[in-house]
């Protein structure tokens, strides 16, 4: 199972927000490099960076800063927040990202993967779907959309997408527990590969989620606490 250190970016500092909540935010570092380049040494193959500006404003906000920490390393970059149109995807890439990661676009127009894996291969592209409770959630998790997840993973997969984020905002940042439940359920009804967010506080919940047969975790609070270890966690996988 992959391992993804998370980096989010929020006014070009690396922050941690709670629940989703702007107004929760904790301040890790104001050069997210160096924090990429610390997760490079424990030999990590990827890396999650998101544009917290850009999911708001629908836009890459933070790109000077994306692309320092870019060029800092040379794991796999997969980046997100606030790609809403093609030329934003071109500019992610030009960026140096291997893979994008796009969600409120697709939900709100589902058209919009058609464009993108006409554009890109498909394999680059990776859809994230956030839920708050039973609702979708988009724009930097401000809206939530009455939409059923296994109705909007089929569509997605009909576009020959090969992996999702999934991230359960409540969950999120709080350092609690993944909903395990839940998680499970989804990977069973989808033939994608399935990348998991939210919640993971520890080592047992990695050792969890690898034995339902998870592709992914994305671990981003935990890491900067220090209630997990990086090149441990990497080396129990």
């Amino acid at each position: 199972m992959l391992i993804i250190p998370a980096i989010d970016i929020y006014q070009g500092k690396c922050v941690r927000l709670f629940q989703g909540d702007f107004k929760k935010k904790t301040i890790f570092s104001t050069e997210p490099e160096k924090i990429a380049k610390q997760w490079m040494e424990a030999k990590v193959k990827r890396i999650h960076i998101v544009d917290l500006d850009g999911a708001k404003q629908g836009s890459l906000i933070n790109s000077t800063t994306i692309s320092k920490i870019i060029s800092s390393v040379s794991c796999t970059i997969q980046l997100g927040g606030g790609i809403r149109t093609i030329p934003l995807a071109q500019q992610a890439f030009d960026l140096g990202a291997e893979k994008i990661i796009i969600g409120s676009a697709i939900i709100e127009n589902i058209n919009f993967l058609k464009q993108l894996t006409t554009h890109f291969n498909p394999k680059n592209i990776i859809t994230s779907i956030d839920t708050i409770g039973d609702n979708i959630a988009i724009h930097g998790w401000t809206t939530k959309l009455p939409i059923k997840i296994d109705t909007l993973l089929k569509k997605i997969e009909a576009f020959g997408i090969s992996e999702f984020v999934y991230t359960d905002v409540l969950k999120d940042g709080t350092l609690s527990s993944p909903n395990f439940n839940q998680i499970e359920m989804i990977n069973k009804n989808t033939t994608m590969k399935m990348i998991v967010a939210g919640g993971i506080s520890n080592t047992a919940h990695l050792k969890h989620i690898k034995n339902i047969g998870i592709h992914g975790c994305i671990i981003g609070k935990a890491l900067y606490t220090g209630a997990i270890i990086l090149s441990e966690a990497i080396s129990l996988m």
